[in-house]
């Protein structure tokens, strides 16, 4: 008994979803192996889509491609080697097939996704609201005027590729964010402490960082002083923190749903906003 409910742990399923009998370990590896296959090929699929934005000469390609698959193999095989030390399961789908319920876990996987990406939209553009409110500064925004034209540049690509930045960045940021930094933190949080606080912690960390690297590299919509705090109060920090919890309890296909709606979004809203 003690062996079927630390399986269940371990998979996250609800306690309603009753195993016959723990996975055997052969079988779990064999499922870890399809699952790092699975998300090298995912990432591959993400830098290929993103290649027509990228600086890549025309006689490097080839260079290119092999640079993105071992980065992606790193990147993943890193990333898996975190949630074995937590004996965690960070796809949906290993979860529920070790579970027996494929079918059941689809179409959970698609409503948190699609739940997750309306919070991350939603909560997004209220904090953004709130910051222009209380913090916005004419001046501070006309004395950056190259974060300006970043972030123009940044929505000229949402027009013009929106595969690239509606479907392949997502992809590439999943995998660097909520697979490998939200699953590594955990595992070095789980030296110093228990429970959620884990997890949490792994998530606000990231958070912040996943705001940080956007404001950081001018894709910000907001300007302020001092430009320390910008970085510490971008909008993404909430995307960031919902993105990460749905990946922790959902896995990563929620949390990449999550992602491609809340881009697709930013992406609609810019052409009604037409800037």
């Amino acid at each position: 008994m003690e062996q079927e409910e630390r399986a269940l742990n371990i998979f996250n399923i609800a306690p309603g979803d009753k195993l016959e009998r723990p996975a055997p370990a052969e079988r779990r590896s064999h499922l870890r192996l399809w699952e790092y296959g699975a998300l090298v090929m995912a990432g591959f699929v993400g830098w290929t889509l993103c290649s027509p934005i990228l600086p890549i000469p025309p006689d490097k390609h080839l260079r290119a491609v092999t640079i993105a698959l071992i980065e992606t193999a790193i990147v993943a095989g890193l990333g898996c080697l975190a949630a074995r030390r937590l004996d965690f399961a960070p796809t949906a789908t290993r979860r529920r097939w070790a579970a027996g319920d494929a079918e059941a876990g689809l179409r959970t996987v698609m409503f948190a996704g699609i739940a997750a990406g309306v919070v991350s939209v939603g909560g997004t553009e209220l904090v953004g609201t709130i910051i222009v409110k209380l913090l916005w500064s004419p001046a501070a925004a006309a004395a950056h005027a190259s974060a300006k034209q970043a972030g123009r540049e940044v929505v000229g690509l949402l027009k013009t590729h929106p595969l690239a930045v509606g479907v392949g960045f997502p992809i590439i940021e999943e995998l660097h964010f909520r697979l490998l930094v939200v699953t590594a933190l955990a595992w070095l949080a789980a030296k110093l402490m228990r429970g959620p606080a884990v997890w949490w912690t792994a998530i606000v960390i990231q958070a912040l960082m996943f705001g940080a690297m956007h404001a950081l590299s001018g894709e910000s919509p907001l300007w302020w002083e001092p430009r320390s705090v910008q970085v510490m109060l971008d909008p993404r920090i909430v995307a960031g923190a919902v993105l990460g919890y749905a990946y922790w309890r959902w896995g990563v296909e929620s949390s990449l749903i999550a992602h491609i709606l809340t881009n697709l979004s930013v992406l609609l809203l810019a052409l009604i906003r037409g800037h």
